[in-house]
């Protein structure tokens, strides 16, 4: 009788594991596809803001100009929607999505007098009674004048930051105009 009461603790403790194994799984899954959309992310904003000549606040991200090109970055639900579209016609040339973790936060800042572009993203607390009412309230010392506040985006809050990029608008197309020769020069001693 002891046997059997001790063998069947054992099989719902190993029952008990294997189901904790099978929902780490998917917790892990998950954080690891969030994170290869954040490097991805991450990695495109950057090279655009790089390459652009200009870059301007929208309703829910920025945009980047090109010579012909405009690149729009806008928050669509728990995705960051990149959509390419030719300067002389509305008409989307390509469209790239991200989707991020249904509890982040975003943020776009663009500086345009010193040439940055923001993009902040953050996982956002759960909501509760007591937090629900201030998380709407507009932070009171916000940092720059064209920054977009998207989904609840707290400056203040305590919580994580996933993602921060911070990137000089045209850096690398102002180093592709002065030409190698000036680069060579510089070079020598």
């Amino acid at each position: 009788m002891v046997v059997l009461s001790v063998s069947s603790t054992l099989l719902v403790l190993a029952v008990g594991w294997i189901h904790q194994s099978f929902r780490l799984a998917t917790v892990m899954r998950n954080h690891e596809r969030n994170h290869q959309s954040l490097l991805r992310l991450s990695r495109q904003f950057r090279d655009d803001a790089h390459l652009a000549t200009s870059v301007s606040p929208n309703d829910a991200g920025v945009d980047f100009l090109f010579d012909d090109l405009t690149i729009r970055y806008r928050v669509d639900g728990n995705a960051v929607i990149r959509s390419l579209r030719k300067t002389t016609a509305e008409d989307v040339v390509g469209r790239e999505s991200y989707q991020l973790a249904t509890n982040s936060r975003l943020r776009f800042d663009v500086d345009s007098t010193a040439g940055w572009a923001t993009l902040a993203v953050r996982r956002a607390a759960p909501t509760t009674e007591r937090n629900a009412d201030e998380s709407n309230a507009p932070s009171a010392n916000a940092p720059n004048i064209n920054s977009q506040n998207i989904e609840g985006f707290d400056e203040q809050s305590a919580t994580p930051t996933d993602l921060t990029v911070r990137a000089a608008v045209g850096r690398w197309r102002n180093e592709q105009t002065q030409g190698p020769e000036s680069a060579t020069e510089e070079a020598q001693p």
